[in-house]
């Protein structure tokens, strides 16, 4: 199983539903339509933001400025943010497995990465059950609490 780490770090190769797919680091086009997916999510976001007067134009006024400064550029805090959430890793398997087969659908991403998301979080309930400081220690640099996958928290 490759590790969700890699999976847009290193050339290889994921079997899913009978097909090989070939994961790669994401060209420079690839990491900008990632980018400009991310800028026209806020953009939706801020255009469907409902509250007082002027609300919406002061929420779209906050979008343009963090696009204008790179907030969303890739590599930075938001990209690196989105890719750890599914609709960020789907968007991003999408982007890359259609440059080189276009069959590839977001549907199929979509399923792809619940299964990798699911996977990763089956090896670390296992690890939590053979190594739990070290399971503490991988959440807090998650920037989860040490206790997150207890039954009580502390």
């Amino acid at each position: 199983m490759t590790p969700l780490s890699d999976l847009f770090n290193t050339p290889s190769e994921i079997e899913f539903e009978g097909k090989a797919y070939k994961l790669r680091k994401p060209t420079q086009f690839e990491e900008s339509r990632f980018t400009t997916w991310l800028e026209d999510r806020a953009r939706a976001d801020a255009a469907r933001a409902t509250g007082p007067d002027g609300f919406a134009e002061r929420y779209m006024a906050v979008v343009n400025k963090n696009i204008a400064c790179l907030t969303y550029a890739w590599g930075g805090a938001a990209a690196v943010e989105a890719l750890l959430t599914p609709a960020g890793m789907t968007k991003m398997l999408q982007i890359i497995i259609a440059a080189d087969d276009p069959e590839f659908t977001e549907d199929v991403a979509a399923r792809m990465a619940d299964r990798k998301l699911r996977e990763s979080a089956a090896k670390i309930l296992g690890a939590a059950q053979s190594d739990p400081k070290g399971v503490r220690q991988l959440l807090t640099f998650l920037g989860l609490p040490p206790d997150f996958l207890s039954t009580t928290s502390s």
